[in-house]
């Protein structure tokens, strides 16, 4: 039985360049050029982001955007750029909403009250009238019963008959009815004092409603304004500020998204690179072994055939 040696090395020899210049020619997969085709956008010609989950082509909408801002724990909201889909700024403008609340104020602003008056002429007369017309009035009174008082003694002899059944009564009425007006006149004593404190006042009043009311009410129908719209402003601002920074923050989704590329590159990409780097060097060295081992295959004794051998 024969064996070729010498074509079975050249064999062998020509598989490990084949093998060797297909290791030189297949490159370690680059894990940035990866991540950089998963990224950013442009890779696909026509291809917008913006434009497929905004319909805007001119929002300029980048995955690479959109993880880094999920890294930042970012609200969805700041992230994806939906303010040129809802202008919450714009909704949350208040004072476009209350403008018929500023005109309705500016109106109250405007309000002349100078033709109102609480002293009129009309009041000042019955007010100083009775003031002046009191003191004849008691006079007028005291003297009538005391004329009263003098015609009753006059009828004495005629009153003496009823005596014993009238005049006590009639005594008892008469010192009743002169402490009533006593007590009366003790009660309105204070009265002219009360007039002219009145009027001072009424005078006062008309001072202040045809001077200073207009900008009282104007002074008060805008603070009303102002705190009104501040109440709604602030709730706009708080709801804006939750929208943008604390609703759905999107840190869970760079966390899964770490852990995908954790998963691909560090334990497959990088598994791949190092067979490529193994089976590059141990071609490296294996080429040596078989130029050695063609070279010296001369020297190795060839045999054609072996006695007793079955064939």
């Amino acid at each position: 039985m024969a064996f070729a040696t010498p074509p079975l090395s050249c064999l062998c020899w020509l598989t490990a360049v084949t093998l060797t210049l297909l290791a030189l020619h297949v490159r370690p997969v680059n894990v940035q050029a990866v991540r950089k085709l998963s990224l950013y956008t442009g890779v696909i010609p026509g291809f917008s982001l913006g434009e497929m989950l905004l319909g805007n082509p001119n929002v300029t909408l980048r995955v690479y955007d959109i993880l880094l801002g999920c890294r930042a724990d970012k609200a969805p909201f700041t992230v994806l750029k939906l303010n040129t889909l809802i202008p919450l700024d714009d909704y949350t403008n208040v004072t476009k909403y209350l403008s018929g609340l500023t005109n309705d104020l500016s109106a109250v602003q405007s309000v002349d009250l100078s033709p109102y008056q609480v002293l009129t002429p009309a009041l000042q007369s019955a007010l100083n009238d009775p003031a002046e017309c009191r003191p004849v009035l008691y006079q007028l009174y005291s003297n009538h019963i005391s004329g009263q008082c003098a015609r009753w003694s006059a009828h004495k002899t005629t009153m003496e008959t009823i005596r014993d059944s009238k005049v006590p009564a009639v005594d008892t009425a008469i010192t009743t009815l002169k402490a009533s007006l006593a007590t009366l006149e003790s009660h309105i004593a204070g009265v002219d004092n009360k007039t002219d404190m009145v009027l001072t006042l009424a005078a006062e009043a008309d001072n202040q409603i045809q001077n200073n009311m207009t900008a009282v009410l104007s002074d008060g129908a805008s603070a009303f304004e102002s705190k009104l719209t501040g109440y709604v402003s602030q709730y706009a601002t708080e709801a804006t500020y939750l929208a943008y920074n604390e609703i759905g923050n999107c840190l869970p989704l760079w966390n899964l998204y770490r852990s995908f590329v954790v998963m691909l590159c560090n334990y497959g990409v990088d598994s791949l690179n190092g067979f490529w780097f193994s089976l590059g060097w141990g071609l490296f060295f294996f080429i040596p072994v078989v130029i050695v081992g063609i070279t010296v295959a001369g020297y190795y004794s060839t045999m054609d055939s072996i006695r007793n051998w079955p064939e």
